[in-house]
């Protein structure tokens, strides 16, 4: 189809779009279909194509062009009313700049008024080229600003100036927000709403990796978080009373396995925490099965050995779990072998005594274990127990020799433990919980340890008014402290601290358990009654004390016991008093037996029970070669000796004043006689046999048959002269 343009046109068409056209044609000033190929010029297109009279548009000065005549919509061109002309209705409505600009102004306070039936108030478009435009919309009497188009709406300043968002103008207005400047930004702030369930989001954004986000209040002004939209019910706040703040509280999340954290951060070197309740109110720790941690630094600074484990040749390796804060690092140290038991005697040797101490051979160590001989049968050993562990990286073959001792050529069986010092080779960092600690090689097994983190964690009461403020316990039905260890998952209290009607209880709830009490250094433990007014009971301490003293109760029927226990195998209970006080025993509150004091004694009353069909024994001990056994009454009591538990009295010794001359007893040899004889400080001193009343002394057997005197022996009767018996 050719289509043929008349003189109609105000530019030449051949520099149309094809848009363009499409525009003519809906105005119908071209058949429906037409497309540029179609349309054919006159040849005098550009020399007919003239306003009369005025020559070309080319010819013409835009400036000085004059229109007069005719009317716009009833207004004529050109009168003095121009300025309030007005096109009633356009039929395409387009308004085309000549320049870059466009401006629509009004009249002094008039506005300029954008409408349309349908809502739509206006469009700001970019012509097509990128498919978004801005589009100004009415609906149910709110306006809205959208950008049309799979764009997205971008609202800039030309200058470093803030966009500002107002409320209520026609009060002279509210700034309810603003957007402020920051030069060369490349992170923003990004608001997210959400769908039914999800949560609205403001999250930092941006080419950064990792952009911060700042809530930052006008001068001390508070950030309170609420809950109950409207601020009806607050749930947190943060303030500040200073503006040199350099300290602050930190909280970070953690991935799995990890515990977030709260922790201080700033500037200062050492910074506390505070968590200080309103009025009376309580700080409230909900901890859950695994207690509340309580540490005093980020390392390990001790590892403590709970069970040696047996059958290791050499050192295990030590695993001390990794720190739960993110960018702790994980502590290791390393352990030595000792000698556990001597699990048997492989050669007895000869000639060993009991008590011989025996260095094992072998093996490679600091220090080398040893053993004591505890039983022998004519030299040969049948048992023998550790004494010194000694400490090993390699442990010797079994059987070990030995050296040492009274004899030669003993051999034994030996296990090995893990030592009880440990060499930290890292102390690690970032340890907020207690690391587990985990034995793997060396051949043996049972090994067990825990760690310490930090130094000593103290709990603590400030001073007011010249005295400290105690630290109260309390809990229900008078628990009212449980200590328990960390990870102990068989028993959830095995200490317990418990208050009652009349006492406050100490005990270990854990089976087969018993309760433990360290000084630190050569400090010892004291008990005390009456707040501490009055020492009762004082536990000294001795240096690698390996014996120790045991008290034990007893069942209905039975005895307490206070006894001597340890590694030894023969350990003395000694019982002292101070200077020169006597050791007394009571029973039922009466005094039954006394220990006097002697200054400097080295000799010593011994009493021993004895084996069955032995009696016990009383007798005397000590560092002179022969020492007597003294028996001695208060005033004149006399010394009485009893059979039959108590009930016949066999054997008295009067009481005598001033006695210088008294018995003596021999026993003898054999084939020789006994002897009671009299001793003294006079030269000469009868030994005087009296009877009681009419009694007589008894001597011997008599014989009905008179022999020839030989001589005769002389006695003294019970009235002092001398008599003579004849002999036979």
């Amino acid at each position: 189809m050719t289509v043929i343009v008349k003189h109609n046109k105000t530019n030449t068409i051949t520099d149309w779009t094809q848009a363009q056209l499409n525009e003519q044609i809906a105005l119908g000033n071209f058949p429906p279909g037409t497309t540029l190929a179609n349309i054919v010029l006159p040849s005098d297109w550009n020399n007919d194509h003239t306003l009369t009279g005025l020559g070309t548009m080319a010819e013409q000065d835009a400036t000085a062009v004059a229109i007069t005549g005719g009317t716009i919509n009833n207004t004529t061109i050109g009168a003095t009313t121009a300025t309030t002309g007005k096109f009633t209705s356009v039929t395409t409505p387009s308004v085309t700049a000549t320049t870059l600009d466009l401006a629509l102004n009004s009249a002094s306070t008039g506005s300029v008024n954008f409408s349309s039936a349908g809502g739509q108030l206006f469009k700001i478009s970019d012509g097509g080229a990128y498919g978004g435009y801005w589009n100004a919309f009415s609906a149910s009497g709110s306006p809205s600003l959208r950008a049309i188009g799979n764009v997205s709406g971008a609202i800039d300043t030309n200058s470093a100036v803030p966009i500002q968002f107002r409320t209520n103008l026609g009060s002279s207005g509210a700034e309810q927000f603003r957007v402020g400047h920051t030069a060369s930004a490349v992170n923003y702030v990004q608001v997210t709403g959400a769908a039914t369930g999800g949560f609205v989001a403001i999250s930092a954004q941006g080419s950064d990796s990792n952009p911060g986000i700042y809530y930052t209040t006008k001068g001390f002004g508070s950030h309170r978080f609420t809950t109950n939209t409207g601020g009806g019910s607050e749930q947190f706040r943060i303030i500040t009373n200073s503006a040199s703040t350099v300290n602050f509280l930190q909280v970070n999340g953690s991935a799995t396995t990890l515990a977030p954290q709260f922790s201080a951060q700033g500037t200062d070197t050492n910074i506390s925490m505070a968590f200080q309740p309103k009025g009376t109110g309580a700080i409230d720790l909900a901890a859950g099965s695994s207690g509340v941690n309580i540490s005093n630094g980020g390392t390990v600074t001790a590892l403590t050995r709970t069970a040696a484990g047996s059958g290791y040749s050499s050192p295990p390796t030590v695993a001390i779990s990794a720190p739960t804060t993110a960018g702790g690092v994980q502590a290791t140290a390393t352990v030595t072998i000792g000698l556990v038991s001597v699990t048997s005697v492989a050669n007895g040797g000869t000639g060993y005594t009991v008590g011989n101490v025996l260095t094992v051979v072998g093996g490679t160590f600091t220090v080398a274990c040893q053993v004591t001989v505890t039983a022998v049968s004519s030299g040969v050993i049948t048992s023998a127990s550790v004494t010194t562990g000694g400490s090993y990286t390699v442990a010797p073959t079994n059987p070990v020799s030995v050296t040492g001792g009274s004899g030669s050529g003993a051999t034994f069986n030996l296990s090995f433990c893990i030592g009880s010092t440990f060499t930290i080779t890292n102390a690690g960092s970032g340890y907020i919980e207690q690391p587990t600690v985990t034995f793997s090689g060396g051949g043996g097994s049972g090994a067990a340890a825990y760690a310490s983190v930090g130094n000593t964690a103290t709990v603590k009461g400030l001073y007011g008014g010249g005295s400290q403020i105690p630290i109260q316990f309390a809990g229900p039905s008078g628990n009212l402290l449980q200590i328990m260890e960390s990870g102990n998952t068989s028993a959830p209290t095995p200490l317990v601290i418990k208050g009652g009607s009349s006492s406050t209880q100490l005990y270990a709830n854990l089976s087969n358990s018993s309760i433990q009490f360290s000084s630190n250094g050569t400090g010892g433990i004291n008990f005390y009654t009456n707040t501490l007014a009055a020492e009762q009971l004082r536990v000294a301490h001795t240096a690698s004390a390996v014996n120790y003293v045991q008290v034990t109760g007893s069942a209905t029927g039975g005895q307490p016991t206070i006894s001597a226990q340890g590694s030894d195998a023969n350990v003395i209970l000694n019982v002292a008093s101070k200077n020169n006080s006597p050791i007394l025993f009571f029973a039922n509150g009466s005094e039954q037996f006394r220990a006097g004091q002697t200054g400097t004694a080295v000799n010593s009353l011994v009493l021993s029970g004895a084996t069955a069909g032995l009696g016990p024994s009383i007798s005397s001990r000590g560092s002179d070669t022969n020492i007597n056994l003294n028996f001695a009454t208060k005033g004149t009591g006399g010394l009485i000796f009893y059979t039959n538990n108590g009930a016949n009295a066999q054997f008295q010794i009067l009481d005598r004043a001033s006695s210088v001359n008294y018995f003596a007893t021999r026993g003898a040899a054999a084939g020789a006689s006994p002897t009671l004889s009299v001793v003294g400080s006079d030269t000469d001193i009868n030994l005087s046999l009296v009877p009681k009343g009419t009694g007589r002394v008894q001597f011997g057997t008599y014989t009905g048959t008179i022999l020839t005197p030989t001589g005769y022996v002389e006695i003294v009767d019970s009235g002092g002269t001398v008599r003579r018996l004849l002999v036979g």
